[in-house]
């Protein structure tokens, strides 16, 4: 359906940067631009049952256009010489770009996510969305006022502490959301569909283990839509009879 692809391209681009960024590797850009194609694979395909999640291609570009040039910097820094044109300055507005497309990135698709979850009467999954959103709010405003207010060198750390600790919040409750999806929003002709297989054996166990859990989720999903149904045609036929 697509949130397999949202879930590991969200798993790449904001966890595993994360570590691939530390040196001496200092990889971190490679994984965001994986991470970027995944998604956008992800949107495209969930944008065939909500339309909104099209709107996402929008953030998902900016990032891959401005880890393009954090690629150049990095092998640059590997091979010890980077371009004439790849300056601090230019890196710092690249920096403030790839802020805003992480903010509208999570501005346009936890929306979609809000969106499709009602569609499909799953209210608690819309809700953790929405949730999810105002923490993102919080990250960003954290964010904005460790790099733009002048605090003292003591209180600047306790903002920058609660901003790199929301930051982490922000990544698991998104996984975790992506998760709940893949097991709760799918078509039920996708439950006999294998995992696709992929050239590393670790994302392999990993779909295999979603797969598993998919197949129980989608069965129990279908049963009670089915009981929904059945409840909301009762409640019709009630009504009906009562203006008899």
């Amino acid at each position: 359906m697509g949130f397999g692809y949202l879930f590991l391209g969200y798993l790449f681009s904001f966890l595993l940067e994360i570590t691939a960024s530390i040196k001496p590797l200092g990889a971190g850009p490679l994984a965001v631009l994986a991470g970027c194609v995944l998604m956008l694979i992800g949107v495209w395909k969930l944008s065939d049952y909500e339309k909104f999640f099209r709107f996402s291609v929008i953030p998902l570009g900016l990032l891959l256009l401005t880890n393009v040039y954090h690629d150049i910097e990095m092998v640059g820094a590997w091979a010890g010489k980077t371009p004439s044109w790849v300056t601090g300055g230019f890196t710092t507005a690249i920096g403030w770009i790839d802020f805003a497309a992480v903010i509208l990135l999570h501005s346009l698709l936890l929306p979609a996510i809000l969106r499709l979850a009602m569609s499909v009467e799953l209210p608690k999954t819309g809700t953790a969305a929405t949730r999810n959103l105002i923490l993102v709010g919080i990250w960003g405003v954290l964010y904005l006022a460790v790099n733009l207010i002048p605090f003292p060198a003591t209180v600047k750390k306790g903002v920058l502490l609660a901003q790199v600790l929301c930051n982490f919040a922000v990544i698991l409750m998104n996984l975790w959301l992506l998760l709940s999806c893949m097991k709760n929003i799918a078509p039920e002709e996708s439950a006999e569909e294998p995992p696709h297989r992929y050239r590393w054996n670790f994302l392999n166990r990993i779909g295999d283990r979603f797969f598993g859990e998919h197949e129980r989720a989608v069965e129990k999903k279908r049963l009670e839509t089915q009981d929904f149904l059945l409840r909301r045609k009762e409640k019709r036929e009630n009504k009906n009879h009562d203006k008899k």
